[in-house]
């Protein structure tokens, strides 16, 4: 059953084009931003990943700029400290 707020979103999204739904990410992503910081912020060799979450975070805001290329910035799951390619234990 969907609520009245939830077909509300949908119907904004829907109608207001890339704008509407690039601002409805940005408040998506900036709520995770405690937890992904706080799982990242004391790992040692990830405070770039952790600039990389607040500068695009930041930037999905401004809805009327282009996005930077993600791909260009994101790290080989190799160059990851610690990362093998297999999920951690």
């Amino acid at each position: 059953m969907q609520s009245l707020v939830e077909g509300a979103v949908v119907q904004a999204l829907r109608d207001g084009g890339g704008e509407a739904v690039r601002l409805y990410v940005a408040a998506c992503a900036e709520r995770m931003a405690p937890l992904f910081m706080g799982l990242r912020a004391n790992v040692p060799g990830r405070e770039s990943d952790l600039d990389f979450y607040a500068e695009s975070v930041r930037d999905l805001w401004y809805a009327d700029r282009p996005l930077a290329d993600a791909a260009e910035h994101v790290r080989p799951a190799g160059a990851v400290p610690g990362a093998s390619g297999s999920p951690p234990r």
